[in-house]
């Protein structure tokens, strides 16, 4: 399904998007691929979309203790 345009995404850059009635967080690893999650953090629930960082190439980082979420296999 379609989300945004690819080029409206950076390397780098996280955004928060509603799609079909679901929170999910868009996200470009520094390898160049686009990623798309679920937007809460299974921690404590926090929306990795609002402060979530890039880490190790194809990660998200939430932005309250610091758990990271593989784009690749979502562990």
């Amino acid at each position: 399904y379609w989300i945004i345009n690819s080029c409206d995404l950076k390397a780098g850059e996280v955004k928060a998007i509603s799609y079909c009635g679901r929170n999910v967080v868009l996200f470009r690893g520094q390898n160049g691929k686009p990623y798309v999650l679920d937007a809460y953090c299974a921690h404590m629930g926090a929306n990795l979309g609002v402060g979530g960082k890039v880490r190790f190439d194809t990660c998200i980082e939430c932005p309250f203790h610091g758990w990271a979420f593989d784009g690749e296999t979502g562990k």
